[in-house]
């Protein structure tokens, strides 16, 4: 049985009082049913000085709260071997252009530990090529 029309005016509201409750800036949710976005919502504000409100398309830093769930979803497609933690990073990714020839050694267990070499991006808005800081491992 999927969600109802009630799952998600319920959610909705849940939504509302999070934000109004622990004084949250702003969020977006997708209700999600058997891989289908069911409906999409925004809630607060994207910019508290300016008061622009959050919109269903808007990007939110994550950084350190998605380790956990990038980890997870990185270990249940190593177990379906979808994904080996001693693979290569650019082989995995041959979309991106890496100007760094040190980032042929990157593996996914590199990134999962914190020692690929990659440092934090300052501006996560910005398009520009990817390259290593440091040497992985």
């Amino acid at each position: 049985m999927g969600p109802t029309p009630e799952t998600g005016a319920l959610l909705w509201a849940y939504a509302e009082r999070v934000v109004d409750t622990w004084a949250l800036p702003g969020m977006a949710i997708g209700l999600v049913h058997d891989g289908g976005l069911l409906d999409i919502r925004a809630f607060g504000t994207r910019n508290r000085t300016t008061g622009e409100p959050v919109a269903v398309d808007t990007l939110f830093h994550l950084a350190s709260i998605s380790k956990t769930f990038v980890a997870t979803a990185v270990m249940q497609l190593v177990e379906g071997g979808e994904l080996q933690l001693d693979g290569s990073v650019p082989a995995y990714l041959p979309g991106l252009d890496w100007t760094d020839p040190r980032a042929d050694a990157m593996t996914v267990r590199h990134l999962l530990s914190h020692t690929s070499g990659l440092g934090d991006v300052a501006d996560y808005r910005r398009t520009s090529r990817t390259g290593c800081s440091t040497r992985p491992g």
